[in-house]
Order: C-alpha cells, then sequence, then structure tokens
C-alpha cells in the first residue's frame, strides 16, 4: 500500500483501503464473483476458504464487503 498512498497524496484524492487480504475476501470484486472469496491462490489452496458455509461467507460479506462498500458509496 506505500504505492497507493503515494499516489493518493500526489493526486490529492481519496484512498479507501479495508486491512483486509484479497486472500479473506476481495472487496473490489462483485458479490456473485466466484473468487470474492477465493478457494485458492495461484496454486495453492486457502485452508480458511475450503468449505465456507454460506452463513461464514455471508459473515465476511458483513463484516468487509459491506462496510468497504458503503464507504466508497
Amino acid at each position: 500500500l506505500p504505492v497507493a498512498h503515494r499516489m493518493a497524496a500526489a493526486l490529492d484524492a481519496t484512498l479507501v483501503e479495508t486491512g483486509i487480504s484479497r486472500l479473506v475476501i476481495d472487496c473490489n470484486r462483485p458479490l456473485d464473483a466466484p473468487d470474492l472469496v477465493p478457494p485458492i491462490s495461484e496454486t495453492t489452496v486457502i485452508p480458511g476458504n475450503a468449505g465456507l458455509s454460506d452463513k461464514q461467507r455471508a459473515r465476511r460479506i458483513d463484516l468487509s464487503w459491506r462496510p468497504f462498500h458503503d464507504t466508497i458509496a
């Protein structure tokens, strides 16, 4: 993120960051994206995402994705 911070400062722009890894949930993806909560990264299975229930997925969305999108709306 250091580059993003420098760019935002140089452009006098607002930078919105999540502080959450895209391996947990990718807030830059639409809700229906298959890789919103990626099961693998390159060739590595992400154990915390393998077999994620709909309830667990919804919780991640509510705790991370929605607040991010509420901020940028």
